[in-house]
């Protein structure tokens, strides 16, 4: 058996390759943006960033997730600037005062109202597809997007029994990570690591107990066992109510889940912890995180989320910079694709299926 390498350093480093991961990989998937609590009321909306491409994400009064262009229909001006926030019932031009009630249409355009050629109807802001599944919201920037049901076939109930979709998120915190987007999730799906780079996460989870239930194609998973404690969290116990409906099986054992194209999962019994990431070029990924918890756990005197905000705060910072310093020597001239072992098959089998994608 041939045993599996690294990829070449020019997957890393050079923008011709993120510019065909774009066509790819990028357009065939479905990009995660964000979970439907952080919107839950009319007008209240967020922005991604995502190389030349900038979204407002909101909540209309019908209760509807959409996703514009963050660009005027007028001059192209961008509309909102402030990461996140409430519009009220119209989103308004700070130019010239154009505005848009929140399902895209035109409402008002000064300047415009007594030319008989022009139709407001026509010059609505740019709708982009959203897809919602367990809460997550998803947008596709492709001119024909995939087919979320045929294309997330592989997990689509996998997240049933933890409910996602009714948590509550508590915590978000934005990272500029000097590091190519595929160095972070392939940190991400190993555990190799852990007794190196993660003393206080290494106390609570057995990394040689790791099992993957998805070793193959783009999505790619599975679960360690917790020790020491009933979650990972700074104290080793649990900082909130169980998240869905666990069974026993899922009790005991943290997941971890990567989706092509952007999303990290971390399950956990009491919360889970995830990251969106967003390429803004070959060598710097934008990092979103967020922590969601079960919404009944805000009203109990004894909930501590800051115990798995803290850990995995520390944690987090501890893999971006592991995926910088991997960044800074792969772009060195003294870089050969290395072995992997045997505890990093999933980096190996996502290789496989991005070389499959990309038609190497």
């Amino acid at each position: 058996m041939v045993k599996a390498k690294t990829l070449p350093g020019e997957y890393y480093t050079e923008e011709s390759v993120l510019k065909v991961e774009k066509v790819k990989i990028f357009d065939n998937f479905w990009t995660c943006v964000g979970h439907v609590s952080s919107i839950p009321n009319a007008g209240e909306y967020f922005l991604v960033d995502w190389q030349k491409t900038n979204l407002i994400v909101l909540r209309t009064v019908k209760n509807k997730i959409l996703a514009f262009h963050n660009s005027c229909r007028h001059r192209g001006t961008r509309l909102c600037s402030t990461q996140d926030g409430s519009l009220g019932k119209t989103i308004v031009c700070k130019y010239h005062g154009w505005n848009y009630r929140l399902d895209g249409r035109l409402n008002g355009a000064p300047g415009m109202e007594r030319d008989d050629g022009f139709d407001f109807r026509e010059n609505g802001l740019i709708l982009v597809p959203v897809h919602v599944w367990e809460g997550f919201i998803f947008v596709s920037l492709a001119q024909n997007p995939p087919v979320f049901s045929k294309t997330y076939a592989p997990i689509l109930h996998r997240f049933e029994q933890w409910k996602v979709g009714g948590l509550q998120r508590v915590f978000k915190e934005r990272y500029l990570v000097k590091a190519n987007w595929k160095l972070i999730i392939q940190n991400f799906s190993e555990c190799l690591h852990c007794p190196t780079a993660h003393h206080r996460l290494n106390r609570l989870i057995k990394y040689t107990s790791s099992e993957n239930d998805l070793a193959e194609g783009p999505f790619l998973g599975g679960f360690m066992k917790i020790i020491n404690g009933e979650s990972v969290t700074t104290t080793g116990r649990m900082c909130a109510l169980p998240v869905g409906n666990l069974d026993r099986n899922n009790m005991g054992k943290g997941w971890y889940y990567s989706f092509l194209n952007n999303l990290l999962i971390n399950k956990h019994p009491d919360y889970i912890m995830y990251h969106m990431l967003f390429p803004q070029s070959a060598g710097e990924t934008l990092v979103v995180s967020e922590w969601l918890f079960n919404p009944d756990s805000l009203l109990m005197p004894d909930f501590r989320p800051e115990e798995a905000h803290e850990i995995w705060g520390v944690t987090n910072r501890e893999d971006w910079h592991l995926s910088e310093i991997s960044q800074l020597g792969i772009q060195s001239d003294g870089y050969r694709p290395g072995y992997y072992t045997a505890s990093e098959s999933l980096l190996a089998a996502f290789d496989e299926e991005y070389l499959r994608l990309m038609n190497k």
